[in-house]
């Protein structure tokens, strides 16, 4: 079994989810069918992307104050993932890595509740039309409601 797989069997029980990798090492979960995060393993990097598609984004001013936003987000250190527009769906992109060399199942469940409870937040701002204007340090996680399928 490989290390990508190893730590996915590790992390499953966690998340009360079974992960289990396709044939380009990645894994895909529907969080309340609202979400879809994929971790795919960077083997000559030593690091797993996690990462989502936020919401499509709107052209017109909206867009340019969200990308704003966004900036100001991708900004502090540590931060939770980093966000990335890709034109050719017109969506907002969260993305993060996880380092296999610090990094425990336990560390990657908190990770991964931060990276979808932040990703949560900016799609309903998103869909409602506003701007979100939050700090990591106000995303704050209930473990036992990950919702994850």
């Amino acid at each position: 079994m490989d290390r990508f797989q190893e730590f996915l069997n590790r992390l499953s029980p966690l998340i009360d989810v079974p992960l289990y990798a396709e044939k380009k090492r990645a894994v895909r979960m529907s969080i309340n069918e609202k979400l879809h995060i994929q971790l795919e393993d960077d083997e000559p990097k030593e690091r797993i992307l996690m990462a989502t598609l936020v919401h499509e984004i709107p052209a017109g001013k909206y867009r340019e104050n969200l990308f704003k936003e966004c900036l100001k987000a991708n900004t502090p250190y540590p931060r939770i993932g980093s966000f990335a527009y890709l034109e050719k769906e017109n969506q907002l992109v969260l993305f993060d890595y996880l380092y296999y060399a610090h990094l425990t199942p336990e560390k990657a469940a908190d990770a991964l509740a931060l990276f979808i409870e932040k990703a949560l937040l900016w799609k309903q701002a998103i869909e409602r039309g506003l701007l979100p204007q939050l700090s990591d340090a106000d995303i704050k996680v209930d473990h036992s409601a990950f919702g994850v399928r």
